[in-house]
């Protein structure tokens, strides 16, 4: 049995809209599966797919990749109300939650510790020229009962009385919980301008500074200053005449 699914990523560029798809291989956009390992941390590569592949994630696989099992037990349901019975039910019974997070970063964002295990990414009949790359990080929440719980009618409330049937059906099993983020950066000529004409400013600002203390802030070295100051300009300006 096997999950499958694909996205969509929206990106605001130069003030508009933008949207990758994972099914387009034009967009280039590689998907990258990883797992836990013992300690909790997303480590482990289950899978990659190349732009415009369908992604389709085998859910043992995806289980045995957060060190969990459909038998093992489910200590967050109750045990069993008679005395001296521990029995907890399976997971298997019970139901529990995988999560799905994906996080999506182009070029400019990611680094090589995220792709320093992908192999053959720029191989096949669609390539990935190193756009963008998303990464599924898998994980498990397991809680009492992971359940559904379904109506079904067999004959609808009568206007007369009100009176209908209906069937009620609770199902366990395995949800699906889906989150996404992401970080795009873009190389920006104004910015970059900007940044280096606050720079010339802030390295002057201290210049000035010290030069309104020593004119104005200790006293009769002041005045010294300034009388120095007023010199030098008259100075200058009697050698430009």
């Amino acid at each position: 049995m096997s999950v499958g699914f694909k996205y969509e990523v929206k990106v605001e560029e130069n003030g508009k809209n933008k949207f990758y798809k994972s099914s387009m291989p034009e967009d280039n956009i590689l998907t990258v599966v990883r797992g836990l390992s013992e300690d909790g941390k997303e480590t482990e590569l289950l899978a990659q797919f190349q732009p415009g592949q369908n992604i389709d994630l085998n859910i043992g696989q995806m289980l045995s990749s957060v060190h969990v099992s459909l038998d093992d037990t489910n200590l967050g349901a109750l045990a069993d109300y008679r005395p001296g019975n521990d029995f907890r039910p399976p997971l298997r019974l019970t139901g529990m939650e995988v999560g799905i997070d994906l996080k999506c970063k182009n070029h400019h964002e990611y680094t090589q510790a995220d792709i320093a295990d992908i192999k053959d990414a720029d191989a096949g009949e669609n390539p990935w020229d190193g756009s963008i790359l998303c990464v599924v990080g898998l994980s498990a929440q397991i809680s009492a009962w992971s359940t559904k719980t379904v109506n079904d009618f067999s004959a609808l409330s009568a206007i007369d009385n009100g009176e209908g049937t209906y069937r009620t059906r609770s199902y366990s099993g395995i949800k699906f919980r889906f989150t996404s983020s992401g970080r795009f950066g873009y190389f920006d000529p104004g910015q970059l301008v900007n940044s280096l004409v606050n720079a010339v400013v802030l390295f002057s600002l201290p210049a000035t500074i010290m030069g309104a203390v020593a004119l104005y802030g200790i006293g009769r070295v002041s005045q010294i200053y300034k009388q120095a100051a007023e010199y030098s300009s008259v100075a200058n300006v009697g050698s430009k005449n």
